[in-house]
């Protein structure tokens, strides 16, 4: 055993649950939300919370809530699922995911890298001020940080066990309810939010602020308004149309009943993957002017265009300046040839690339394949691979790039994340009431005979 192994054999982990019918998961679903919004509510003893805009945007990707025992959300999940992919598409860790040992190998490892990102992250948080100690407590600044250390996470693993629950005994996993619920809520308060904020005594929701501003004879602002929360609604639609196609490829089938089933991939074949790399380099980019300008201010070319916003305020001669219909052209290739670039890397390095699906296809039991000789397949798939993977980030890089150039109520990434795992977890629930069903299936089968 392996010491990474006998590490991860300490950590605790939530037992497999015996048989569970669609209604107990969704009962379990909804322990699950209460106790991350538990977790979500909790503040940290000892800090002082500022937050920017960017950073709040990062808390709805990775469903965190900085200052709360939720400050790190399931970043450390998620990272540590990218970094091991790597890992082992890249073929830097030996790990055959088609044995029962493998999978454990995985799963410790897994483990393992969540631990260490826990730490990395929370160091981080504090080192870059993030979160800033409340130094009036008259603590020493080294216990102080000690003290916040702990508590951030404690929250953080708590959050791992939380999403160890949730797959086990909910619809699906914790990472998907707790980003879902992050960014949904952050949605609705900003469309529909009726409560003034403390800066202002009127409401702070898009409708609300719409229908006062055409109140008050505003057409033009309130038009922008009102075109924001269209624009909102048209990238959800859009989103969710991507996601649900496919591309079937004619050149694998499987006879089931005398007929020919092609085999397919969606479109958005990298999903949102290339989308939240590019977010995190985006990060580390604003991180470094502040460091280098000691600003707090985004950079103007990665700043949100909010072009409907904007055009509501100045009308048309905010594109008349040559300067703004720059950013906007920059803004929209930065993030389409960026989220391309990830994509295709991608593939190639987390064992999604033409040849390993060919091994992974002719040597599946699943198929009654015509061909089976791997080089043939990967020929063939190859074809389809490499250009839709570039699709796959080329689409998702101007999904989000559209949505912060007209201004969406939320940030593209956040509005992509949201309708991809919606629809992850629709096809979780889909799964789990068919095998609920099974039985019934069986039982009328039989009369039948």
């Amino acid at each position: 055993m392996s010491i990474i192994d006998k590490i991860a054999s300490y950590l605790p982990v939530i037992s497999e649950p015996p048989s569970l019918t669609f209604q107990d998961r969704i009962k379990h679903t909804f322990i699950v939300l209460f106790l991350y919004f538990l977790l979500y509510s909790i503040p940290i003893w000892g800090i002082a919370v500022e937050i920017s805009g960017r950073l709040r945007e990062l808390m709805w990707v990775f469903g965190s809530s900085f200052g709360t025992l939720a400050t790190l959300g399931i970043g450390p999940i998620v990272m540590a699922g990218i970094f091991l992919q790597l890992l082992v598409g890249g073929r830097i860790i030996n790990i055959n995911l088609q044995t029962e040992e493998g999978k454990e190998k995985f799963n410790n490892y897994l483990r393992f890298l969540i631990l260490v990102f826990i730490f990395i992250e929370t160091s981080a948080i504090l080192i870059t001020g993030s979160i800033i100690p409340d130094y009036n407590l008259g603590l020493p600044t080294s216990l102080l940080y000690l003290i916040i250390f702990i508590q951030i996470a404690f929250g953080g693993f708590l959050i791992v066990l939380l999403d160890d629950y949730s797959t086990k005994y909910a619809i699906t996993s914790g990472v998907n309810l707790f980003i879902l619920s992050s960014i949904s809520l952050a949605m609705v308060l900003r469309i529909f939010n009726p409560f003034p904020s403390e800066f202002h005594g009127t409401p702070t929701g898009l409708i609300f602020v719409g229908i006062q501003q055409l109140l008050e004879g505003n057409l033009n602002m309130a038009i922008g308004i009102f075109g924001i929360i269209v624009a909102t609604f048209a990238m959800l639609i859009f989103a969710a149309y991507l996601q649900a196609a496919r591309v079937e490829i004619p050149l694998l089938f499987a006879r089931v009943g005398g007929r020919i089933i092609k085999f397919p991939i969606r479109v958005l074949y990298t999903s949102v993957i290339p989308i939240i790399l590019l977010f995190a380099i985006i990060v580390q980019i604003e991180n470094l002017y502040k460091l280098l300008t000691g600003s707090n201010e985004i950079p103007f070319f990665l700043a949100r265009p909010n072009i409907i916003y904007n055009l509501s305020v100045y009308g048309l001669s905010y594109l008349a300046n040559p300067f703004n219909v720059f950013h906007i052209l920059f803004y929209l290739a930065f993030y389409v040839f960026g989220a391309a670039i990830l994509s295709y890397f991608w593939v190639i390095s987390s064992g999604m690339d033409a040849r390993t699906l060919a091994q992974q296809l002719s040597g599946s039991p699943m198929f009654s394949l015509v061909v089976r000789d791997p080089r043939i397949l990967e020929r063939t798939l190859e074809r389809y691979i490499r250009p839709i993977s570039i699709l796959s980030g080329m689409l998702v890089g101007s999904l989000a790039a559209l949505s912060d150039i007209l201004g969406s109520a939320i940030a593209g990434t956040s509005l992509l994340l949201l309708v991809v795992i919606a629809y992850n977890i629709y096809e979780d629930m889909v799964r789990n009431n068919v095998l609920h069903l099974f039985p019934l299936i069986g039982k009328y089968l039989t009369k039948e005979k």
